[in-house]
């Protein structure tokens, strides 16, 4: 995460350290609890009680001094493993990371942050604004869980904008939010590695190469390829360029 501005801006000041906080508050995916806490310490002084439904998605309501549509904001309190006892650092070309033992959480507490550090300008300021929906989901690494489960009825608002996203900052992608996931099995032909080895096929080549055919921006995707031989259970995963043995069993039957 690159930071931009001074550590003399007091802007960004207050954005390192609230940042920083979150990123420190442990709340790997379903394991929300401590952030909800947190953000509902935070934010109760600025925008008054706040809801949990029984998905765990945390909303405010901010009655707004101007007439106008409801509008949502949006963010997830979930970051994904390894997720606990982030210990966030400013290297010196000016990029925030973790220490490397971690990830580093800016996936959605960057998010977060810019909901929270905006909404304290327009109180410090006292800035006319519309009513405000602050919604904070739950399990957003774990398929979507949380705002799957959200029902529309709990919220005012008709539309808003969601704070995650890659980008530079100011980029806005108007369509495509969701996703989309599919599974493909490559069968391999078993040989004897001593009497035969030519006639047998690689289960995880194939895989490797039907992965290799999806454009760049495709290989994104959820995508898992399991390998096997007609005869074994699945011996290998191969997820977005890495892959994980589940049990150590030979591609080809010896």
């Amino acid at each position: 995460m690159k930071m931009s501005g001074s550590l003399n801006d007091p802007d960004v000041r207050e954005l390192l350290d609230c940042f920083f906080s979150l990123v420190r508050t442990d709340s790997p995916s379903g394991e929300e609890s401590e952030m909800r806490r947190k953000l509902t310490a935070i934010l109760e002084p600025l925008a008054g009680k706040g809801e949990t439904d029984k998905a765990g998605n945390l909303k405010f309501f901010v009655p707004g001094t101007l007439p106008g549509s409801v509008r949502l904001f949006s963010a997830h309190m979930d970051t994904v493993e390894p997720g606990r006892g982030i210990d966030p650092q400013i290297g010196s070309d000016g990029v925030i990371r973790s220490n490397g033992k971690t990830a580093l959480g800016a996936d959605d507490k960057d998010g977060i942050t810019a909901i929270i550090c905006a909404l304290k300008r327009i109180r410090r300021n006292n800035a006319p604004h519309a009513s405000l929906e602050l919604l904070f989901t739950a399990g957003e690494e774990n398929n979507l869980s949380g705002s799957a489960k959200l029902a529309p009825s709990w919220l005012q608002a008709k539309y808003g904008w969601v704070m995650d996203g890659p980008g530079r900052p100011g980029t806005i992608y108007a369509n495509g939010v969701g996703k989309i996931g599919f599974v493909i099995t490559a069968h391999g032909k078993a040989a004897h590695s001593g009497i035969c080895p030519e006639k047998g096929v690689n289960a995880f080549m194939l895989a490797a190469r039907r992965f290799r055919c999806f454009r760049p921006a495709e290989r994104a995707m959820p995508l898992s390829i399991t390998a096997r031989s007609p005869e074994e259970k699945p011996i290998i995963s191969f997820r977005n360029g890495w892959c994980l043995l589940e049990k150590s069993a030979p591609l080809i039957r010896r």
